[in-house]
């Protein structure tokens, strides 16, 4: 691990982990994430346009100054994590703007509807109002790539499976970053990794999942990806840290998606904590991963 790894992780905890927990109200576990999130630095020479879409608004990224045309996605569809609770377009105005840079593209980012004011399926109705916003400005679907982190990465995958289930076509590529894909909460590194994980808790997770799924059967597969059947989808790359609780999500996920023939890779990173890509440019294996990430997407346009 880098240095600044190992200077970091001992304050995630207490930044993150002991303040997003049920005994917070989710005002103040919103607050708090937009608080962190407002130091994170965004990357210089992006523009950012305001949009709106049916039922929410959200941001638009891409690169300032013209860019020669480059081998990759023309834009992407990036779907912030947050338990389904927490989280807004302007606070992953910093990730998307990378992204944005690394691969000369668009980046929408929805500010899907979080719950429990809007459960299931509101989110995934958002993140398919993004997806129809970038083919309404011409992108066509194979110039496109959706990615997403977190709850993010679950309701990105659930979006390419309701685009699969509804006979459209479908993205270039699928990337996740720490996705959580079983709501019904069956991995074993729940517990087996909870003493290692930095950022996430098992009572916050729950929460999440209660105020979501408002009921309804945590592995119905638009709200559990790893019970859906996994057959024709686009290639999927996961990035996940070994430190994570939801480390099994992403191991069993692309088990499931290889018994499909899914072209999926699981790129496992040693000693990461859950989400970690969103503390570039100060931690040297975010950036890394980043820059991976825009490889592997990249390589499909090749």
């Amino acid at each position: 691990m880098s240095l600044s790894g190992q200077l970091l992780k001992p304050f995630l905890r207490p930044l993150l982990a002991a303040r997003f927990h049920p005994k917070h109200s989710i005002a103040s576990q919103r607050k708090h994430f937009e608080r962190v999130a407002s130091v994170m630095l965004s990357p210089s020479g992006i523009e950012c346009e305001a949009v709106e879409l049916d039922k929410c608004s959200g941001f638009q990224l891409r690169p300032a100054a013209p860019q020669p045309p480059s081998s990759g996605p023309k834009a992407m569809l990036f779907l912030h994590g947050g338990a389904y609770i927490i989280g807004s377009a302007d606070s992953y105005r910093a990730i998307g703007g990378r992204y944005a840079k690394a691969l000369n593209c668009t980046v929408l980012l929805p500010d899907y509807r979080l719950a429990p004011e809007y459960p299931f399926p509101a989110a995934l109705e958002d993140a398919y109002a993004g997806w129809q916003a970038l083919l309404a400005q011409g992108f066509a679907p194979e110039d496109i790539v959706v990615a997403g982190d977190s709850a993010g990465g679950g309701l990105g995958t659930a979006l390419c499976l309701k685009l699969r289930d509804r006979a459209e076509a479908l993205p270039k590529a699928l990337f996740l970053i720490s996705p959580w894909m079983d709501l019904d909460l069956g991995g074993e590194s729940l517990d087996s990794r909870a003493e290692q994980e930095r950022v996430l808790n098992r009572e916050w997770i729950n929460s999440g999942r209660e105020a979501y799924a408002n009921g309804l059967d945590y592995r119905m597969p638009y709200l559990s990806p790893l019970y859906a059947e996994l057959h024709d989808l686009m290639p999927m790359l996961i990035q996940v840290g070994s430190d994570e609780v939801l480390f099994d999500d992403s191991s069993r996920f692309a088990a499931s998606a290889e018994k499909y023939g899914a072209n999926i890779t699981l790129d496992e990173w040693q000693g990461m904590w859950h989400d970690w890509h969103l503390f570039a440019p100060l931690l040297p294996e975010a950036n890394r991963a980043i820059a991976d990430s825009a490889r592997w997407l990249r390589s499909h346009y090749e």
